[in-house]
């Protein structure tokens, strides 16, 4: 993703965490408390401009308690890349392809 902005928006039922612009390199965090239940869910709107203008977007379940508490217990990483999103494997410690961008 070099030289693109990344525009990032994440909430949950209870949390609005804003609308955050990204440049190559940088990271957005948060921190929270996972619900008793694992009802917990984060989602994300990310959007891009690809190197020829075309706009680049879609919208995830970044943080599903129920998928991500063994996923990566409590450091979940989401490295954005040109392909998509990638998630940090905790067992594996490795980044796997979790969300393709849309076509």
């Amino acid at each position: 993703m070099s030289q693109h902005t990344l525009t990032i928006h994440c909430k949950s039922d209870d949390d609005d965490l804003g609308e955050h612009a990204l440049s190559y390199g940088q990271s957005f965090h948060w921190h929270f408390r996972i619900d008793y239940f694992l009802r917990t869910l984060f989602t994300c709107d990310m959007w891009w401009n690809d190197s020829s203008g075309k706009l680049v977007k879609g919208n995830y379940d970044i943080y599903q308690a129920t998928r991500d508490w063994k996923r990566c217990r409590r450091y979940c990483s989401f490295p954005v890349r040109t392909d998509g999103v990638y998630g940090f494997m905790r067992e594996t410690q490795t980044f796997v392809l979790v969300y393709p961008w849309p076509k």
